[in-house]
């Protein structure tokens, strides 16, 4: 209830406050003696109040009572936060108690009066300190109102008198203007006419721009036409010659499509600029390139139609009525015969090229302008980032469509029946191609090398099988005499054509052929004369043989016998004529291999078999005739597992029912070398140029393995890497084989165990003088060593040979020493003293003969260990039967009849020891 008495007491005191607020500010309330003008009375009159706190106000002031006062009174009154709105009343009322009290109200009442009547003093004081400040102010105002009054009454005057003028000087005045606006007219009629006359006149001048290849000058004329058909639109005769004008921007466009058909086949810069300003103009930059892309497209197709086309022609019969106009481009490559296949290939590489190159130079043309242009607007921004991106991406269309047309040329056609030589500058031309596509796009061809793949595949096992077979038949007849060469031979020297090693850079040997020689770009090579598919000239070979050295270069007598001297060196090159020919297959396969990379695997497993068949060919003739050897002690696990893959899968069988298979016959030799005639040692000479050109073979395929490696996929090429070092080994070993055939009958070995059974082993006293069956072993030996030398004047025995040769003669040598030393029935210890002191005497004497150091001899310790087992108890002797296998069962049996002469149960035990080592051998092997 206190509640709504405070609301309803507030509302009448704010009632009541404002008709006392109207009171105060009402001219009543103002001294009547003051000035009408004054808002403030000059001295305040008291006025006679019926209000009981009359008194209250009308008391004495007291300064500083009144000072005390205001300050006191809270801040909020004077409006200390403007933001904030202050409500007095509310405060005011809110201060009172909940329990109203008459007393109360009465004193806060008096209080807010006697506030009230301070601030009102103050205000009061306030404004009479300012009192002098107003009265000037009202003095300004009354100047300003004396200035207006003056200004009015000279627009007054003004206005008289230009009503005056207008009377006296309008009508002369617009006599003259409207002479003036109609000379103006006149004036912009002659002009708007003259133009007109132009306008009529433009397309003549436009076709003569065209014609003269200004085209940006003549669009920039036909849209500033435009521009004035538009301004003198109002006239009648500008709608038609807009229509007019639009036929001609068409014409114009046409024309413009014309030329840039043209750039496809020919890329002039200052040409193909004036198209693109031209285009720009007309605000078609990005339609520009659509259509030149089109224009591309049906570039490939024309040509390739041209190009064929015209060959067709010149193949078709005289007398057959067909429009080869009428066919399509896979019917017009079926009409081509064989013998201009590759001249119309090659020209139609060469169309073709001359389109890829202008798309480079374009390409290019329009990099350059993107990296020259610096202030870019955002629409030409995007004009050259789409012109970017649809090159990018024709790049690929481009070479997909002229991919499909090669392709289309080559499935016309079954390579078979061509050439070798044909068909290896078919598949240098269709590299050449692959080169250029990947230069241009980065594409690998792949459609392109899935077309030739097959085809050359086929083609190329045919005519490895062929090869083969040549092969076979030079080896059936070679008679293995050296092959005069110069001393500096290189198989790179096999020039005679591209088909060989000439495809390889001159300045590069074959060992460092680890990847593609890095060159310049064919469209740098070719961008101003000249294809990558020009056919160049072949220039003449080398000469590689030992009698054209005098034609090479003038030599003196002195140089002439030093070069002579230098045939027989150590580095001279033993090879023969059948071993030339391998080496120019090689060269040509290689060539394939490099002109096509998918079959570079089938190509390097033919180049192995090559080497595969003069390998067992050269065994199978000079092992043939040592039979009396065991093929067991010539050769090593390695070796005869060689052979025996290479008989069961390149050699013919008798089963087999034809040739065909990729096998080629076993070789049916000639009877062109006597293996019995000791004159010859045997064919020493013949048995080294055999092995040392297999060996040359080996060697060559190792030196190209770098190269081949570059071309052949990493999956299958540790095959083709354990076949070549395969290929080294064996060739090396071949020489134990073929030797052994001359080093079993340097001697005659039987004899010398004859004159061993004569010897007397059971001296009593040893003597100082040593056996007569060494000397006679020895002198036999020095005179095989003059055999040998002989046979070095005619060809060069490299040191390998020797110590081959001699290696086995020494074993031969020490088996025939335990073979005699074996048959002993018994023997001293003077008389094993004798066989030591032989043995030695031998190897002293042996040390002058040989051409190698006895001391790196082998099986010395095979003579010296048996000899020294004559010393041993049955205990020892025991063990060291186990231990030494290599001796025959034969000789261990002597060895233990002598040396147990006294023991006769030791002798039974050692003997049972050897019949069980022999069984042992027999179920091993």
């Amino acid at each position: 209830m206190s509640l709504d008495f405070k609301k309803k007491f507030k509302n009448f005191l704010q009632k009541e406050g404002i008709q006392k607020v109207q009171k105060v500010l009402s001219p009543t309330s103002h001294s009547a003696g003051g000035s009408g003008d004054s808002l403030v009375p000059s001295v305040p009159i008291k006025p006679i109040s019926r209000d009981p706190d009359a008194e209250l106000r009308s008391c004495p002031s007291d300064p500083e009572a009144d000072e005390a006062i205001l300050k006191s009174i809270n801040p909020s009154f004077f409006g200390a936060d403007e933001k904030e709105q202050f409500d007095a009343s509310q405060y005011e009322l809110e201060k009172l108690p909940d329990v109203l009290d008459r007393e109360y109200i009465q004193s806060a009442r008096q209080r807010v009066l006697k506030e009230l009547t301070v601030v009102s003093k103050k205000v009061f004081q306030l404004i009479l300190e300012k009192q002098c400040s107003y009265t000037g102010e009202i003095q300004r105002v009354r100047e300003i109102e004396d200035e207006l009054e003056a200004a009015l009454f000279t627009c007054k005057e003004s206005r008289n008198d230009m009503r005056i003028a207008k009377q006296q000087f309008t009508t002369k005045s617009l006599g003259i203007l409207a002479n003036y606006r109609r000379r103006q007219a006149a004036v912009l009629l002659l002009k708007s006419l003259r133009t007109i006359g132009t306008l009529q006149r433009t397309e003549i001048r436009l076709r003569e721009m065209l014609l003269e290849g200004d085209y940006p000058g003549a669009i920039q004329l036909l849209i500033e036409c435009q521009q004035a058909a538009v301004t003198y639109n109002h006239f009648k005769c500008i709608s038609e010659l807009s229509k007019k004008l639009q036929e001609t921007q068409e014409n114009a466009e046409e024309q413009l499509d014309v030329a840039l058909s043209k750039v496809c086949l020919h890329f002039d810069e200052r040409h193909y600029g004036k198209l693109q300003r031209a285009y720009q103009l007309l605000g078609k930059t990005q339609t520009c390139m659509d259509q030149l892309l089109m224009h591309y497209a049906s570039a490939i197709h024309n040509t390739a139609f041209s190009v064929v086309h015209g060959f067709a022609e010149l193949c078709r019969v005289d007398d057959q009525p067909i429009n080869l106009q009428k066919k399509q481009y896979q019917d017009l490559c079926s009409c081509l015969t064989p013998d201009i296949f590759l001249p119309c290939l090659v020209d139609l590489c060469k169309a073709l090229w001359k389109i890829l190159l202008s798309y480079r130079k374009l390409i290019l043309w329009h990099k350059a302008m993107s990296e020259s242009s610096e202030d870019k607007d955002g629409e030409t921004y995007l004009n050259q980032e789409y012109v970017n991106q649809k090159l990018q991406n024709g790049s690929s269309h481009i070479w997909q469509d002229i991919q499909t047309k090669i392709k289309t040329f080559l499935l016309a056609f079954d390579f078979t029946g061509f050439k070798v030589d044909e068909f290896m500058q078919i598949l240098s031309v269709i590299h050449s191609l692959k080169e250029v596509g990947f230069e241009f796009c980065e594409s690998e061809s792949d459609s392109l090398q899935d077309c030739i793949r097959q085809a050359s595949l086929r083609y190329f096992l045919r005519y490895h099988e062929a090869k083969l077979d040549e092969l076979r038949i030079f080896l059936e007849s070679e008679g293995w005499q050296v092959c005069p060469v110069r001393s500096d031979f290189d198989a790179c020297q096999l020039q005679v054509s591209e088909l060989e090693f000439k495809f390889l850079s001159a300045s590069e040997s074959l060992s460092k052929q680890t990847s593609p020689t890095k060159r310049k770009s064919c469209f740098v090579v070719y961008s101003e004369s000249g294809t990558p598919f020009d056919i160049q000239k072949e220039e003449s070979e080398e000469n590689i043989y030992e009698e054209g050295r005098n034609h090479i270069s003038e030599k003196s007598v002195d140089e002439e016998s030093k070069y002579d001297s230098e045939d027989h060196s150590e580095n001279s090159v033993i090879i023969t004529n059948t071993t030339l020919s391998i080496m120019r297959l090689y060269g040509r396969y290689l060539h394939m291999m490099h002109l096509l990379k998918s079959i570079a695997y089938d190509v390097a497993v033919c180049m192995c078999q090559l080497f595969e068949y003069y390998f067992y060919t050269i065994y199978v003739f000079f092992i043939s005739e040592n039979n009396d050897i065991p093929i067991e002690s010539l050769t090593n696990a390695q070796l005869r597992v060689a052979l025996t893959r290479i008989k069961d899968n390149l050699i013919l069988k008798d089963s087999d029912s034809a040739i065909g298979n990729g096998k080629v016959r076993h070789p049916n030799f000639q009877d062109l070398i006597d293996f019995k005639d000791e004159a010859t040692l045997y064919g020493l000479a013949e048995r080294i140029v055999a092995s040392e050109s297999a060996i040359y073979i080996a060697s060559q395929l190792d030196r190209l393995k770098t190269y081949m490696q570059a071309h052949i996929p990493e999956s299958n090429w540790e095959s083709i890497a354990q076949l070549i070092d395969q290929a080294v080994i064996v060739s090396l070993e071949l020489r134990k084989p073929i030797f052994a055939g001359v080093s079993c009958k340097a001697v005659d070995f039987p004899s010398i165990v004859s004159q061993m059974d004569k010897v007397n082993w059971e001296v009593k006293e040893l003597m100082s003088l040593h056996s007569g069956y060494v000397d006679v072993l020895l002198r036999a030996l020095q005179i095989f060593a003059m055999k040998v030398g002989t046979v070095s004047e005619r060809v060069n025995i490299p040191n390998a040979v020797h110590s081959v040769l001699w290696e086995q003669i020494f074993r031969f040598c020490c088996r025939v020493f335990v073979d005699g030393y074996s048959n002993a029935k018994k023997c001293s210890n003077s008389g094993r003293g004798l066989m030591q002191l032989d043995f030695t005497q031998f190897l002293s004497k042996l040390e002058k003969i040989s051409p190698i150091s006895v001391k790196a001899l082998p099986d010395r310790e095979y003579v010296e260990m048996y000899v020294k087992a004559f010393y041993m108890p049955d205990t020892v002797m025991e063990e060291w039967l186990q231990q030494h296998s290599e001796y025959t069962s034969k000789q261990l049996n002597s060895l233990v009849n002598c040396a147990m002469q006294g023991n006769k149960r030791s002798k039974q035990r050692l003997v049972a020891v050897i019949e069980e080592l022999e069984k042992s051998k027999r179920v091993t092997s």
